[in-house]
């Protein structure tokens, strides 16, 4: 009985092999794409926002406007907008906030030296503090310094300099009694620089004064 159970097993498989062998089917070809399907209606046009720059309370924003406003922009959210802060959020959309200050940057190195400019001309040509007598107390460029009697007045002598009122700034002050007052010019043989000093009464007298010789050219 158990040598037919196995003939019959053997039988059955080698059908399904020659079964098997004989019903496959060959492969199927692929098939073909399909036509594009037709374009689809234009969609409804976007919002555009108009920027109409910063803020002012007295002019009547549209609606989608939008606007600048210490430092962030906002977008109208209404018609005949006017006057309303644009933080107000009945009247405004916040578009773009702006942002937190940043933080300090680093030092920068130092700068190099810049070049030393050459020295000025030296302005003072001469100056000087006289006693009364033409004694000269403080001085610098002088080479003398005479009372004249007769014609009530200093002569100077400036050393290496002729001396001509037209071409240097000249001060002079009387340094007396309240009212004296100086006034200069020059010899025209000595080219000395001449002062004379006049009192209270405006008469030629001798007196302590100070004076001072400029040279503005450069």
């Amino acid at each position: 009985m158990r040598f037919f159970r196995v003939v019959a097993m053997t039988v059955l498989l080698l059908a399904c092999v020659v079964l098997g062998s004989g019903c496959a089917g060959a492969r199927g070809e692929q098939g073909l794409k399909g036509d594009t399907g037709a374009q689809g209606p234009q969609g409804t046009p976007g919002i555009g926002v108009e920027w109409v720059g910063e803020w002012d309370n007295s002019v009547g924003y549209a609606k989608y406007d939008a606007v600048e406003c210490q430092g962030s922009s906002y977008v109208s959210r209404q018609e005949n907008n006017t006057n309303h802060l644009p933080t107000d959020t009945n009247w405004w959309d916040l578009m773009v906030e702006k942002g937190d200050t940043g933080s300090t940057g680093a030092p920068g190195t130092a700068g190099a030296d810049g070049q030393h400019g050459a020295p000025g001309p030296n302005m003072i040509v001469a100056m000087g503090l006289i006693d009364n007598d033409g004694t000269v107390i403080q001085g610098y460029n002088i080479t003398s310094c005479e009372w004249d009697a007769p014609g009530q007045n200093y002569h100077i002598a400036l050393t290496g300099i002729s001396y001509h009122w037209d071409y240097y700034v000249t001060m002079v002050t009387a340094i007396s009694s309240t009212g004296m007052h100086a006034s200069f010019g020059y010899d025209m043989q000595s080219f000395a620089l001449v002062v004379t000093i006049y009192d209270n009464t405006n008469n030629m007298t001798q007196g302590p004064f100070s004076f001072m010789v400029l040279d503005t050219t450069p």
